[in-house]
Order: C-alpha cells, then sequence, then structure tokens
C-alpha cells in the first residue's frame, strides 16, 4: 500500500461515519405495501439481543424463535410485505461479539438453522430464502425479478471491528446496487408506524471501494452442525417425554396456530428434535477438539 493511503476499511467506516440518514416511517411513508427484503442475519442479531436469549447458560429455542415471530409479526400486522433473505458467507456473523469456545458459537449457527427451517415449515405469506452471498448468482436473480424498495440490514453498532466492518460492507454494497437500506438497529415502533432510518441508494453517489473479505477459519461450525443434522436424520427419535407447558405455547405465535393436536404434537417434536441434536453437534465439537482433526465436510444442501 502507497505510503499515507488509507486501507478500505478505514475508508469504509469513515464513510459510514459520515452518514446522517432521515428518520422514516416504513410503512406511511415509504414502502407501505411495497415489497422490501429483510436481511436473516441481521433480523437474528437484533431479536436475540433485544429478547435477552440466553445461549450460554444454556439452549432458549423456543424464546429465540419467538424472538423473531415477534418483530415479523408485527411488521405483518401493519401490512407489510417482505421477503427473509439469509446469506451463507454471513452466517456466522450471528455470532456474537465476545462469545468464546465452539461449542458456545455452534448454538448461535444451529440456531439460525433452525429458524431457517422453522420459517419455512411454517404457514406464511412471504418467502424465506438462504441464498450464497448478495454477490451471488442466484440473489442477482431474486434482486431482478423482485423490485424490492429497501432491505432491512444491521449496521454493526457496538460489535468488534471486524463484524462492524463485514456488516458495513454489506450496507455498501446493497447501496452501491442502487438499493436503499433501512437500518434494523434504531426502529422505533409506534401504533401503526414503524421507524428507522433510511440510507438512499446511488451507485453514482457512493464511493468506490473494494474489501477483500478474509478467508474464513478452516474449522467451520457449520459443517460440524450439517453434519449433525445428517446424522441425527437417519435415526427415530425414541422413548422422548415432552412435556409442553400451556404458557409456552401461549407465547409461540407459531404453536399456538397448530389447528390439531397431531400437528401440534409433530410440531413440538420437531423442536425436540433439534434440541437432541445440538447434543450431538457438542459431542462432535469436543471428539474433533480432542483428535486435534478436521471436521468432516458436508456439502450444502438449500
Amino acid at each position: 500500500m502507497e505510503p499515507g493511503k488509507k486501507l478500505p476499511e478505514e475508508t469504509l467506516l469513515e464513510w459510514y461515519a459520515d452518514q446522517h440518514p432521515p428518520i422514516v416511517d416504513i410503512v406511511g411513508d415509504f414502502a407501505g405495501q411495497e415489497l422490501f427484503a429483510i436481511q436473516g442475519e441481521a433480523l437474528m442479531r437484533y431479536c436475540l439481543v433485544e429478547a435477552k436469549v440466553d445461549f450460554d447458560g444454556g439452549f432458549q429455542l423456543l424464546h429465540a424463535i419467538h424472538a423473531v415471530e415477534k418483530i415479523l409479526s408485527g411488521l405483518k400486522k401493519r401490512d407489510c410485505n417482505f421477503d427473509v433473505i439469509f446469506f451463507q458467507d454471513m452466517e456466522d456473523i450471528c455470532v456474537p461479539n465476545g462469545v468464546t469456545g465452539s461449542n458456545h458459537a455452534s448454538k448461535y449457527l444451529l440456531a439460525r438453522r433452525i429458524i431457517i427451517q422453522h420459517l419455512n415449515r411454517s404457514d406464511i405469506d412471504f418467502k424465506v430464502l438462504e441464498l450464497g452471498s448478495f454477490e451471488s448468482g442466484e440473489c442477482k436473480n431474486y434482486l431482478a425479478s423482485n423490485a424490492i424498495h429497501f432491505m432491512l440490514c444491521d449496521e454493526g453498532r457496538g460489535d468488534s471491528r471486524e463484524q462492524t466492518i463485514r456488516l458495513r460492507h454489506l450496507i455498501w454494497k446493497i447501496l452501491y446496487s442502487g438499493r436503499d437500506v433501512a437500518v434494523i438497529n434504531s426502529i422505533i415502533w409506534e401504533s401503526s408506524k414503524v421507524f428507522m432510518p433510511l440510507l438512499g441508494g446511488s451507485k453514482g453517489n457512493i464511493l468506490n471501494l473494494r474489501i477483500d473479505r478474509p478467508a474464513r477459519n478452516s474449522k467451520q461450525p457449520s459443517d460440524l452442525s450439517l453434519a449433525a443434522l445428517e446424522e441425527i436424520s437417519q435415526h427415530q427419535l425414541q422413548g422422548i417425554r415432552v412435556v409442553v407447558k400451556p404458557d409456552a405455547i401461549a407465547k409461540s405465535e407459531f404453536l399456538s396456530s397448530c389447528g390439531d393436536l397431531a400437528k401440534l404434537c409433530n410440531d413440538i417434536a420437531y423442536m425436540v428434535f433439534y434440541s437432541y441434536t445440538l447434543v450431538r453437534l457438542e459431542a462432535l465439537f469436543a471428539a474433533d477438539g480432542s483428535k486435534g482433526e478436521a471436521p468432516r465436510q458436508v456439502s450444502q444442501h438449500n
């Protein structure tokens, strides 16, 4: 790098710090019932923090699902029209800053996987997609086929420098493509209104920069979570007694919407299945750490 020349990461952070987006009501002032996209990892990060979901002392899976449902339900009640898009190259951003140990990190990655599958299994009127990246061909095809008004993103407030750069780089890429970005970190709910900062996208007015993302750690927890899912999916769960408290059902719009006992039992078993998956996942991590071997690779399945 030339002497005195700034790193692109520093340029990105300075550029974002200079942004002063207006606060808009996305329901009445901007989108109305027009389509917008919610970045899945941003949604999960925001919901887990706001709901104070505890993954350190346990695995509050239903609490995490309810937190996500609550936000999506709040938007739907205001007649918002949206899709939820997860990016595979951003999955590890779901692990909060400061979380240490592969077992703790695996809980966030597994929760992400469960939330995606849970939403896809639910009776919803919006799409839940998992695409490779914002630059992927499948994402380009989606954007070409769907005129989204903006994408709801996380600005990485209070995160580590690395996470903040990655999240704001995604915001930059969306703006550079000519699309607007709303910031979920500052969302305000008022009656039928939903206020949040809105950054205007315009390729001609956005600085041009290139940031090469560092290679991911060779030990990818997602590979192990997929390994656990693959292993457990080959077995039947037997001898499990499920006890569900009425208030737990009442708190979950998903569970309370189950129309009959058979469907309810099936969906509860689904939750138990993935809770058991966590146990197997942690066992895989422990075995991998004791042997000092690289985790076995499992192909991705959409």
